[in-house]
């Protein structure tokens, strides 16, 4: 019993000394571009110490063993019949033996243990752009400190795709205490800017003459969207052969709006492609985020992609 309260005293207290986390959130509504948030944790490191604790140990011993020995058969025949002799059957044979004996112990064990470091103070500032913002929003950001380690997450209303477009972190440590400062810079975009566009994904899509044409939703250009085309030789029984990977730019394709829809020509001629009896395609029109990380990504479809293959 009392190993017991031992050993549940030693849990509790590493229990005690693991890293603490704090949460903090805000509700962006549009009205204001810059939030600020104070969060307090405790930073913990591992130490290792030998405790004793209760173990089975073995000791070796020399014992002596006696086992009855197998009898000695053989076949006799007299006259023709035979029949099966045997003896010595019943005999005890004894010999000495090694045995190891279990008796109990204690034995010296290395074990981890979590331990107070230093405190962290953080302070946590959001800048906000919101030139993309019209009739308000309803975004919620949160800062969470595990120990030392910072991490921004979003529940956003999915009117609009939530950029990080930069993340600044600058520490000092002084006794006991390290002051971190966080600077998020966050950029609101419309998320029908995004989806209107390729919402529907790729559509339409043919190859004739060398023309490639598809089509997306309205409002497909190349300073917001980047269009991505690949072109290869298609083997039926073997890998296909990549002749073309690259970025359209505005010269090289053809945009007409018609209606709700962005329909798109490329001459592969004028790209230098000459096509096989069989050629796959494969286009990829996304979003441009800029280097920036879109914290939404499951609320907010960025890309649209399509596989074809045409024979002449």
């Amino acid at each position: 019993m009392k190993n017991l309260m031992l050993i549940t005293i030693m849990m509790f207290s590493s229990l005690s000394f693991a890293n603490t986390i704090d949460t903090q959130s805000v509700l962006v509504d549009g009205s204001q571009s810059v939030e600020e948030l104070m969060l307090n944790t405790e930073k913990t490191r591992t130490e290792y110490r030998t405790v004793r604790v209760p173990a089975t140990c073995y000791r070796t011993e020399m014992r002596r063993r006696c086992s009855r020995g197998p009898q000695q058969c053989r076949q006799v025949c007299r006259n023709n019949r035979c029949r099966r002799v045997c003896s010595g059957g019943g005999q005890s044979v004894c010999r000495n033996v090694i045995v190891n004996i279990p008796y109990r112990c204690m034995r010296n064990e290395t074990r981890a243990y979590k331990v107070h470091d230093y405190f962290v103070n953080t302070r946590a500032q959001l800048n906000f752009d919101l030139a993309d913002v019209s009739g308000g929003a309803n975004e919620r950001f949160s800062v969470t400190m595990n120990g030392e380690r910072d991490s921004l997450r979003v529940n956003g209303s999915k009117n609009y795709a939530l950029l990080l477009d930069n993340k600044d972190r600058s520490e000092v440590r002084r006794q006991g205490v390290k002051d971190v400062e966080l600077n998020y810079n966050v950029r609101l975009v419309k998320a029908k800017t995004i989806t209107q566009t390729l919402g529907r994904g790729i559509q339409n899509v043919s190859l004739r003459n060398g023309i490639l044409r598809f089509s997306v939703g309205k409002g497909f250009n190349t300073q917001e969207f980047t269009q991505n085309l690949k072109v290869y030789r298609s083997r039926r029984l073997a890998t296909d052969v990549l002749l073309f990977d690259r970025n359209m730019t505005d010269n090289e394709m053809q945009v007409n709006t018609n209606g709700n829809t962005s329909e798109v020509s490329i001459d592969l001629a004028n790209l230098g492609i000459q096509l096989p009896a069989k050629t796959r395609v494969i286009m990829n029109t996304s979003y441009n985020l800029g280097g920036a990380k879109l914290l939404n990504a499951k609320d907010i479809k960025t890309e649209a992609s399509a596989n074809w293959i045409f024979s002449k």
